[in-house]
């Protein structure tokens, strides 16, 4: 990988200071590419209990991917609240885009670790209901008789719809009733790690599956228990779509649902810098979103890019080289101090 520098203004700087230098750039120098507004900004925050409403900034924004996910306390009895979340949002955010409820934990008879437990779900897509189960942890990841074992006494004590069938010594996991079942892991769908089955049940009766899967499967170790709420923009050709992605995004950010943690995953289009003073508003201590700028051409053998780096105190200007430049030169050359950074 060739090697490249890297120079900031040491101070935060306004974004009427920023055009500004991106003006001269066009001005000055050839190979000039600019930012569309169609460029996704990607950005990953974490919050705290209680700073729901920091959300609100959100608003603004024209978000084109966002994943909420919020932790409730690792506890056998956060499966109750669980359920609030998914009955309070099934009827909207279900319908239109994806609501999971999920809980890890230590498979009865083993020595399992956090990051490597069973994950059981309840899922809401698009209307859908759906039952899922994911292998994440050793024997049943490296054992495939003990899995297919595992994943027919969970359908038989859970009453789901599902056949197990033989093929070569390898299985397969269809729907009884001819629906698909999406499974994850495994070659080619065959000894899948883990599946999701649809079901025509209520968010309560699902539930009520989720329940007994924690109790009658697990140690009693639980290793997490959260929520999701995810959806993203599918098709510029669908011209319903946008808004309809929009009508999403306003009803996460206006429900308050409980959590410890908080983490939020999102993209977004930018047509103007201003909307990362909306981002900055959201950033925490340990917040860091970088952002494109401009890029150019300083000769034929050199290149630059500028770049913005947002955090909870302000705005840093960011340029990178490929060759190695005279921080005077530089700084005369754009009208702004730069040092190493």
């Amino acid at each position: 990988m060739s090697e490249t520098f890297t120079y900031k203004v040491p101070d935060p700087i306004s974004l009427n200071r920023v055009d500004a230098i991106a003006d001269l750039v066009r001005r000055t120098f050839g190979g000039v590419i600019e930012r569309s507004g169609q460029e996704p900004v990607f950005v990953y925050l974490g919050f705290a209990k209680g700073q729901w409403s920091r959300l609100q900034a959100l608003r603004s924004l024209r978000i084109t991917d966002l994943c909420l996910e919020g932790r409730l306390k690792a506890a056998e009895a956060s499966v109750v609240p669980l359920g609030s979340v998914l009955q309070s949002a099934a009827g909207d955010i279900g319908e239109l885009g994806m609501l999971v409820a999920e809980v890890g934990f230590e498979l009865k008879g083993t020595k399992q670790s956090r990051g490597y437990g069973e994950r059981v779900q309840v899922r809401v897509e698009k209307g859908e209901n759906a039952f899922g189960y994911i292998v994440n942890g050793l024997p049943l990841m490296t054992d495939t008789p003990a899995r297919k074992g595992h994943f027919e006494r969970l359908a038989g004590r859970l009453d789901l719809p599902l056949e197990f069938i033989d093929e070569d010594g390898r299985f397969r996991i269809v729907h009884s009733g001819g629906r698909e079942v999406q499974t994850w892991g495994g070659l080619l769908e065959h000894d899948p790690e883990g599946f999701w089955c649809p079901l025509e049940l209520s968010c309560a009766q699902l539930m009520d599956k989720l329940g007994i899967a924690v109790r009658e499967f697990s140690s009693g170790r639980i290793f997490e228990v959260c929520w999701r709420v995810a959806f993203g923009r599918r098709s510029d050709a669908d011209a319903d779509y946008p808004a309809t992605f929009d009508q999403i995004a306003e009803l996460a950010i206006s429900k308050a649902f409980p959590y410890e943690k908080l983490s939020v995953d999102l993209s977004f289009q930018m047509a103007d810098l201003r909307d990362l003073d909306a981002l900055q508003t959201l950033c925490g201590d340990k917040s860091k979103i970088y952002t494109r700028v401009i890029s150019f051409d300083f000769d034929d053998i050199d290149y630059g890019e500028f770049e913005l780096e947002t955090t909870a105190t302000g705005h840093r200007l960011l340029l990178t080289t490929k060759l190695e430049h005279d921080l005077d030169d530089l700084s005369k050359a754009f009208g702004v101090t730069l040092c190493q950074d």
